[in-house]
């Protein structure tokens, strides 16, 4: 099966945003062993490969537009409404509700949902309706 995508997980994820040399070194190893993959996150710096900016809908975000640890109460979205309200959020403005209660900027081609999340294939469902009801196609990220 051709790998089209490569999307490091949890801390690793997240550091690599906020430590450009730990970012190079993944892009570097990701191209090595993957030369036509993409490379998926919260942010590219300087990046010299295909990449995608993804959000999350089941996600709370800080006011710097990272995510919430999960260690710290709220950081999961858990209602189907607030994950909808978040998902079209992100794809009609380009913005989200930060855990301060402000709208942030968060610039992304792509939607994160969790598959542990509670309900998570529900969700995926009520989004994918709330989505195209709203006049937003929904394809795979290219």
């Amino acid at each position: 099966v051709p790998v089209c995508h490569v999307k490091p997980h949890g801390a690793l994820y997240n550091d690599m945003v906020e430590n450009p040399d730990l970012m190079q070194t993944i892009a570097r190893a990701s191209r090595k062993v993957f030369p036509n993959a993409t490379l998926v996150g919260l942010a590219a710096k300087d990046m010299e490969l295909s990449f995608i900016r993804e959000a999350f809908i089941d996600r709370l975000y800080t006011p710097e537009g990272r995510l919430v640890p999960r260690s710290e109460a709220g950081a999961v979205v858990e209602s189907n409404e607030e994950r909808i309200a978040q998902a079209l959020m992100l794809t009609e403005k380009g913005k989200a509700i930060a855990s301060n209660g402000e709208e942030i900027q968060i610039d992304a081609t792509t939607l994160c949902l969790h598959s542990d999340s509670d309900g998570a294939l529900e969700t995926a469902r009520l989004v994918r309706r709330a989505l195209e009801g709203a006049g937003i196609e929904v394809t795979a990220p290219a």
